[in-house]
């Protein structure tokens, strides 16, 4: 089964990451790997997620949370791998508030790959990944962090319910489904753009330099946006 392959390939990434960063999720045991069908895999407990602090208000996001993510995002690169599916539900809070990069089920060894399928959730997938005929690489998984860190600094969703109602429609009509073209893809991503544009003037209407921070980190094209050094220092800058 799909998902059976998923969790063995996540296992054996993980078993690759372990003991290795602190903000990375860790494998405790793993029960009956060869003589059951569906792997049992054994990990902390963690009460919360960054999407409960940012729209449940449950829990507290900590100051070290963008050099937290960052570092966990930095080693994974050091090591050549994607995430692909960055999220607040996938960051997960310990009891003393410190961010866990979770869920490596659609993770790929890097610097660059190519999904055979759509893979993460559509409010936080790159172009270039949603593109699917072409390579993503290491600043896919920044755009997703960057997405994040607007939710966690604004305390609200990037996107609106209707536009990713939106998103989610012509997802599945122009990304995922059979009238997947090159001319369906652009005009999806297109609409993702303008999206973000518009929350961003929202948004930041009153901190122009905020803007120009998150508008600079969601250029179309991966060679136009910052660097993840340059994108840390930057958010600390802006929100010291």
């Amino acid at each position: 089964m799909k998902e059976t392959r998923m969790l063995k390939k996540e296992i054996d990434l993980l078993r690759s990451l372990q003991n290795r960063h602190k903000n990375i999720i860790q494998i405790i045991n793993l029960k009956d790997e060869d003589r059951c069908e569906h792997p049992i895999l054994v990990m902390h407990y963690y009460p919360h997620t960054i999407y409960d602090a940012i729209m449940r208000r449950k829990a507290r996001i900590p100051d070290t949370f963008y050099d937290d993510t960052a570092g966990a995002l930095t080693y994974l690169q050091q090591n050549n791998i994607l995430h692909n599916d960055i999220k607040p539900e996938n960051i997960l809070l310990t009891y003393k508030g410190e961010p866990i990069l979770a869920d490596f089920g659609f993770a790929q060894y890097g610097p660059e790959a190519k999904p055979k399928d759509l893979m993460g959730t559509p409010g936080y997938i790159s172009p270039e990944m949603k593109s699917r005929f072409k390579t993503h690489g290491f600043k896919s998984d920044q755009w997703s962090l960057t997405i994040v860190w607007f939710e966690v600094l604004f305390r609200q969703d990037l996107f609106t319910d209707e536009m990713m109602h939106k998103l989610y429609q012509t997802d599945e009509n122009s990304i995922s489904g059979k009238r997947r073209t090159p001319e369906n893809v652009k005009s999806h991503i297109s609409h993702q753009l303008d999206f973000i544009e518009t929350r961003l003037r929202e948004v930041t209407k009153k901190r122009p330099d905020l803007y120009a921070f998150f508008k600079r980190a969601t250029q179309k094209d991966p060679e136009e946006r910052p660097s993840l050094p340059e994108l840390l220092t930057s958010i600390k800058g802006l929100v010291s």
